[in-house]
């Protein structure tokens, strides 16, 4: 079996956590985050618009385009 680790950017920098390094309150904040399927949403990897989910990773504005990071 595995384990989740998921990508956290704050204040003190950025990295991947494993869920037992997080707070009681970030387990629930996101554990009503994955419950409520409307609460994610997908961003264009370019100017982070939300765009609709299943439609790729850009906004119809950035279609082919890659980002430059």
């Amino acid at each position: 079996m595995g384990y989740i680790k998921f990508f956290e950017m704050d204040n003190d920098g950025a990295g991947f956590k494993s869920l037992d390094e997080i707070s009681f309150g970030d387990a629930v904040e996101i554990e009503l985050a994955l419950a409520t399927p409307n609460a994610i949403q997908v961003a264009c990897v370019i100017c982070f618009t939300p765009i609709p989910s299943g439609t790729g990773n850009t906004c119809e504005t950035h279609i082919g385009q890659e980002p430059n990071w």
